[in-house]
């Protein structure tokens, strides 16, 4: 209490003021109490201080890594939002295609009814045709008008019957394989390769290309379609059977798709439209 009290006493006064031994001893066990008592309080400080540091530093740290992660969760929300507006004008811009692709679709629709409704009238007008015809050749006058009108009807109907025994005979193949640059009729042919087969069979020389294709014999209308006439298409060709079918030789998968086949006669954009026997 005396050290406490008059903080400006040196040990050796305090011991030098005591009264007996017993003081003495009783003063330096004070002391040695308060000095140890000192000493652990300056060591708890010192360590109360160096977690105190320790956790400032800690708490710095965090706020730094704080910081930055909020740095990149913000250039993550910038790129996000740029990702959003992107994809946002992607998406009316496909919806603007896939409205114009529908509005197509609906055209070719349109246009494919139109085009099975003149194959369809054309069919009707070759058989009416066809009977007149074979009506007209079974009559016989003694006048040379009807001896020409008769000759120039069969010659019609000879074309006609060439083109329709092309097409008989193509159809003898269904169910044979498509073999790539094939020209076998029975053991496999492509789609040119099975066209030239065909009218090799007739005295027909045409070449093994379906783009040469396009420029043989005469080219004709799909209203004037017949029976033995060859389709062009894009990187196909076929042989028009009737009905608003051809007879092809298809590389269509999955397997056993391919091989020598019927197909519609507007599978597919039609490029031309050409006939052998006139």
């Amino acid at each position: 209490v005396y050290m406490y009290e008059n903080g400006d006493s040196s040990f050796l006064s305090a011991l030098m003021g005591a009264d007996s031994f017993a003081d003495v001893l009783n003063k330096l066990e004070n002391y040695a109490t308060v000095y140890e008592y000192d000493r652990n309080l300056l060591v708890e400080y010192q360590n109360t201080k160096a977690e105190v540091e320790e956790l400032v530093a800690q708490v710095e740290q965090e706020e730094a890594e704080l910081e930055e992660i909020m740095e990149t969760y913000e250039e993550q929300q910038a790129e996000l939002e740029e990702t959003i507006e992107t994809k946002s004008a992607q998406l009316e811009n496909f919806e603007e295609k896939l409205a114009a692709a529908e509005t197509l679709a609906a055209q070719y629709e349109e246009t494919i009814s139109e085009m099975n409704a003149i194959i369809a009238s054309a069919a009707t007008t070759s058989t009416v045709v066809g009977s007149v015809t074979s009506g007209s050749s079974s009559v016989s006058t003694g006048s040379s008008s009807s001896s020409s009108s008769s000759s120039s009807s069969s010659s019609s109907s000879t074309a006609s019957g060439s083109g329709q025994a092309v097409a008989n005979y193509a159809c003898q193949f269904i169910g044979n394989p498509y073999v790539y640059g094939g020209s076998s009729l029975t053991n496999g042919a492509d789609c040119s390769g099975f066209v030239m087969a065909v009218y090799a069979h007739f005295g027909v020389s045409l070449p093994h290309s379906s783009s040469a294709l396009r420029s043989v014999g005469t080219a004709v209308s799909i209203s004037d379609i017949q029976p033995g006439d060859i389709v062009c298409y894009s990187g196909h060709v076929g042989i028009y059977v009737g009905n608003g079918t051809i007879v092809n030789a298809s590389n269509s998968k999955p397997y056993p798709a391919g091989g020598i086949k019927y197909t519609s006669l507007t599978y597919k954009s039609i490029i031309t439209i050409r006939r052998i026997f006139n």
